[in-house]
């Protein structure tokens, strides 16, 4: 017998699959719950991919949410200073408010949903009105602090009915306001602390609660303007505050800390109490012996009964009116932060909560996450790193991600760390990684495994930190920069640890200070020199002696240098003082080869091609500030032989750019996002270069004018070897001078004829760096006081000199031959470098022919 049943409710569950799938809308146990779009965001201009998804993603920690009323949009605010609007079912991000000062402490929508209350962590205490519908402002208000108080994190919270809006003041005042004008009606009180980040009406409207740092809740009557109950616990700061559904109860969260002055001390006995809001006493205590932590937030499901609290990023639902513990929710996975600001929707079908820079969204039914993957980041990408082959990218964030760049694939993690990742880097090989994490040891992992592969031996104390990573060139030496967080300063310097097996071979130690740690680090190209550039602006270089570096002593110091970026010739830094200004910098000296100022207002992160032709810079954005400052929202990067910018695009709006690397070919930067992505942009966009057009690309090569030599470069890539025939034609090896026409033009530069004197310095100068060997020896011997004036302007012209515009277009073409690594280039790059080993044409196509060699070495499979 046929189970029609059975039948008909397959049959009603695969229409209910059909239709979702048509509409684009998942299904959770029977129920519509969040829609799937068919793709993401539109990528910036210039970007080519994106890896990963900013559905319900901020640019910083989420701070703050609400729902509207009618449980379609949820607002959500974050460390990037700005308000987002979500489309609850697709995740969309519908409008953003503009640039606030900081961080949006708090969120509160209007009973009609027109209007969203908010404030931010500005000195003065702002609150906001929004214009639910716009995002735009529509009244602000501002409380400055009481002279020498400190600022702290305020509330808004609006009123049942609409009318009246609570709001924290920075001196630790509770405030009644119209809702309508922001026009003050009534100060409640105060609480001991200026930190009153938490307020609550009862669903009457009858009572406000206030929870501050001085311990207390307090619970002022609204209509007779005073404190009726402050309610004491043994919790130890102010945690989370919300009324039962009929008013009688208030429901707050706490814990314990051990030392509760101290950040880090360990929390234990997270508690929930509940309390009689007629008489003020805890009638019941919620607690489970086997959760640590404390309590972060408090949810209350519309039905009255179900209670969620947040605790260490596990999530814990309770019987408010039992007392009995239900189930757990999942947190994400490797997330070990807080899920802070915990808010159902309207219908109690979802809740949403904060984590790390992501809204994260739970289906209550089933309980499960629905809009976070295992493998998505919930925090900021810190660094990225790319193989030598190019086919691997790392990123650094909650964790350790391995993306396949081919594919743009997620590969793996790479453990659970404890902190977030702060830096990652590839070994030469390819065969390992390297991370450190904020707080947290140093690691290496096998690259085809996804395994660790040994401990690092112990930070040299407790208390030291590491800040940077770098290994040698032949992969032996892995180079740890650390510092002493200690309030008094202490040890600092950079350990070099063995990377076979984990053993620390030296320490190299400077001079302790508070607040000295090292930025950048970079082994030259030939792996026999180290440097280090501190946040101090100081500068040490050690030299390797044998199988020692011995310190070369401080090579400069400018106050307060930074950012600082390494590149195989040199390295960058900006100095402050006694103006702001750019320089690139030998890395043996310490003198400035080259000045960059042209390129203010520079972003504090920056990346050098691994050829060093190019400097990638991110936004110059200044939050916080006073609106005077000099800012820069694009990415941008600099064509280091003209110092010119030759692109510039726009990111994503509110989102900074964390960290920033190239390809080993050149072609693409990668940019580690805020809102938890990464981006890819084509530093060669794509253009057809017809055979025609080849004479005019050949003259826009020695354009004075950066940006369009560039697109002339990126002309060739898109012609191929179309373009390598035609520089074929363009392009011969530099022929030596003549030794005994050298020596001659030598000679005459002491004749007694000034003309011959200067025709002789003329033709020497012409045949530029290709004499300069000849030129050192003759200045070696004993020359006459004119030979020698006249030598040292000659050879002075050939150091650190500014290009010519004919030594540009021999640049830019050996780059491009670089970019494309055909064989044909492959080839010409081979002869070119067969010329005059002194003249810059050999010596660009040497280097770039090695470098195709390196890229071009067998790699394990992974």
């Amino acid at each position: 017998m046929i189970d029609t049943t059975h039948l008909a409710s397959a049959r009603r569950r695969t229409l209910v699959l059909m239709l979702a799938l048509t509409l684009g809308t998942a299904v959770v146990e029977g129920e519509f719950v969040l829609a799937e779009p068919p793709a993401d965001e539109p990528l910036p201009d210039g970007a080519i991919a994106r890896l990963g998804t900013r559905k319900f993603r901020h640019g910083g920690r989420v701070c703050s949410l609400a729902f509207a009323p009618d449980g379609k949009t949820l607002a959500s605010g974050g460390a990037d200073a700005v308000v987002r609007f979500w489309d609850v079912k697709t995740g969309r991000q519908v409008r953003v408010s503009s640039a606030f000062y900081s961080h949006i402490e708090t969120l509160s929508f209007s009973p009609d949903g027109g209007t969203l209350a908010m404030t931010d962590s500005h000195p003065y205490g702002r609150t906001f009105l929004l214009d639910a519908a716009t995002g735009k402002t529509r009244r602000y208000m501002e409380n400055r602090p009481l002279p020498l108080s400190s600022t702290g994190i305020l509330a808004a919270a609006f009123a049942p009915d609409g009318k009246a809006l609570a709001a924290t003041i920075p001196s630790g005042k509770v405030a009644l306001y119209d809702a309508t004008t922001l026009k003050q009606t009534a100060v409640l009180g105060k609480h001991d602390h200026y930190n009153v980040p938490r307020l609550a009406f009862s669903p009457d409207g009858r009572i406000l609660a206030s929870s501050g740092q001085d311990v207390t809740i307090r619970l002022w009557d609204v209509v007779k303007r005073k404190v009726f109950f402050v309610l004491r616990s043994e919790d130890t700061t102010a945690f989370p505050i919300i009324f039962s559904r009929d008013g009688k109860w208030l429901i707050s969260g706490g814990g314990i800390q051990e030392k509760p002055n101290d950040h880090s001390s360990p929390w234990k006995h997270p508690t929930i109490r509940i309390w009689d809001t007629t008489t003020g006493q805890q009638i019941k205590m919620l607690r489970d012996e086997n959760t640590h932590g404390c309590i972060n937030s408090l949810a209350l499901a519309p039905d009255g009964r179900t209670l969620v609290a947040s605790c260490k990023g596990l999530l814990c639902l309770w019987d408010v009116k039992e007392g009995k513990r239900l189930r757990s929710l999942p947190g994400p996975h490797g997330h070990r932060g807080p899920i802070c600001k915990l808010q159902f929707s309207p219908d109690g079908k979802l809740l949403a909560g904060g984590v790390g820079n992501i809204v994260a969204l739970w289906d209550m039914t089933s309980g499960r996450l629905l809009n976070l993957d295992p493998n998505e980041s919930v925090s900021n990408i810190n660094s990225v790193a790319v193989s030598g082959d190019g086919r691997l990218l790392a990123a650094g964030e909650a964790g350790l991600a391995l993306w396949d760049l081919r594919t743009r694939r997620f590969v793996r993690r790479f453990g659970d760390d404890k902190y977030e990742v702060s830096k990652v880097v590839f070994s030469p090989d390819d065969k390992m990684l390297a991370s450190c994490s904020q707080f947290d040891r140093l690691r290496l992992w096998d690259v085809a495994s996804g395994r660790p592969r040994h401990p690092f031996a112990a930070n040299p104390s407790k208390d030291s930190r590491s800040t940077n990573l770098a290994f040698s060139p032949n992969g032996k030496l892995i180079a740890a920069a650390y510092f002493s967080t200690k309030q008094g300063g202490g040890p600092r310097g950079i350990r070099l640890l063995d990377a076979a097996t984990g053993e620390e071979r030296q320490n190299l130690t400077i001079r302790a200070t508070i607040h000295g740690w090292f930025l950048g680090i970079g082994f030259s190209p030939d792996g026999r020199r180290l440097s280090g550039t501190t946040i101090n602006g100081e500068t040490y270089s050690w030299r390797k002696e044998g199988d020692q570096f011995v310190q070369q002593g401080q090579t400069f110091q400018v106050p307060f240098s930074y950012p600082v970026a390494y590149s195989p010739d040199g390295f960058l830094t900006e100095e402050n003082r006694p103006s702001k200004s750019i320089s690139f910098r030998d890395l043996d000296t310490g003198k400035s080869k080259r000045d960059l100022s042209r390129l203010l207002p520079i972003g504090r992160t920056l990346a050098f091609s691994r050829d060093g032709r190019y400097l990638a810079s991110g936004p110059y954005v200044v939050r916080g500030g006073d609106g005077t400052e000099l800012q820069d929202e694009t990415l941008r990067v600099c064509e280091m032989a003209s110092g010119q910018i030759v692109l510039r695009w726009r990111p994503p709006p509110h989102t900074d750019i964390n960290a920033l690397t190239f390809t080993p070919d050149g072609r693409t930067l990668i940019a580690g996002m805020g809102d938890t992505t990464i981006l890819l942009w084509d530093v060669f966009s794509a253009s057809r270069s017809a055979a025609d057009k080849l004479p005019e690309v050949w003259n826009a090569l020695a354009s004075g004018n950066a940006p369009r030599a560039h697109r002339a470069v990126a002309s060739l890539l898109a012609a191929g070897d179309e373009g390598v025939s035609f520089l074929t034609r363009r392009l011969q090896p530099i022929v030596p001078p003549d030794s005994k026409e050298l020596a001659r033009w030598i000679a005459d530069l002491d004749s007694d004829e000034f003309a011959v004197r200067e025709r002789a310095s003329r033709a020497l100068a012409k045949a530029g760096e290709t004499v300069r060997p000849a030129l050192v020896r003759a200045r070696a011997g004993s020359p006459s006081l004119e030979l020698r004036r006249r030598l040292d302007l000659l050879l002075e012209g050939t150091e650190n000199r500014a290009p010519s515009v004919e030594e540009l277009r021999v640049m830019r073409a050996v780059a491009a031959l670089e970019y494309l690594g055909t064989p044909a280039a492959r080839r010409l790059l081979q002869r070119l470098g067969e010329g005059a080993p002194e003249a810059r044409l050999t010596r660009e196509a040497r280097a770039a022919s090695r470098r195709l060699a390196k890229r071009d070495r067998p790699t394990t499979d992974r």
